[in-house]
């Protein structure tokens, strides 16, 4: 595979200076695309909502942030739409919320191909929670943590950019008991992990392998 760049939290960007050495760039020169659909079951006016709180988060690092949204892909036959616009972004940043919605809608929207392109070409993958989840090789042993009813349909591979699985919110007084037993259940398998507390983030470097 390519060589591609993953920035992955727990919650949010914990350290603005990091992130920007990180891509590279000012934050008024980095195109951020936003994607909330971790959150599509939750009712619409909480969606909203919570997209707006989003928005002014991002936006108040000074970056230009755009929301991707990816049901207005749903049901397409192609995904060529969805690879122009991926390309348009510095960062795609996928949001926290319920893994397995967010991993229901990249297979409905037919995201995974055009993000992997994407990421190949210099786009850099960001996520925290259930962002950074995704990412990894399964989504297995996070139902103690959200609820895979949530989805349409319950989709246990992940995305597999990274061959290690993401526990965030680790220690956390809502979630820290929960992820340890995902741990303990993830290791029992033979998945490694890397935990990550509130305050967290984790950058990958994927260099260029052959295939």
């Amino acid at each position: 595979m390519a060589g591609m760049k993953l920035y992955l939290s727990s919650h949010g960007i914990p350290d603005v200076k990091d992130f920007l050495e990180f891509v590279g760039k000012p934050a008024r020169k980095i195109k951020f695309g936003l994607i909330m659909n971790a959150k599509d079951h939750n009712v619409p006016v909480e969606r909203a909502a919570k997209r707006n709180e989003m928005l002014a988060y991002f936006k108040g690092f000074g970056l230009s942030v755009h929301e991707i949204d990816l049901r207005d892909y749903y049901g397409g036959s192609s995904n060529s739409d969805l690879i122009a616009e991926f390309r348009r972004f510095d960062v795609l940043w996928l949001n926290g919320g319920n893994t397995y919605s967010l991993r229901w809608a990249l297979a409905e929207s037919k995201a995974e191909q055009p993000l992997e392109e994407a990421l190949k070409g210099g786009v850099i993958y960001g996520g925290n929670s259930a962002g950074a989840i995704v990412a990894g090789p399964t989504l297995k042993y996070f139902d103690n943590v959200d609820d895979p009813s949530h989805a349409p349909q319950a989709i246990y591979k992940g995305l597999g950019l990274i061959d290690r699985a993401i526990l965030p919110h680790w220690g956390s007084k809502g979630f820290g008991k929960a992820v340890k037993s995902t741990k303990r259940r993830l290791e029992r398998d033979g998945y490694q992990t890397i935990a990550l507390t509130d305050g967290d983030a984790l950058t990958v470097e994927v260099t260029e392998v052959s295939e």
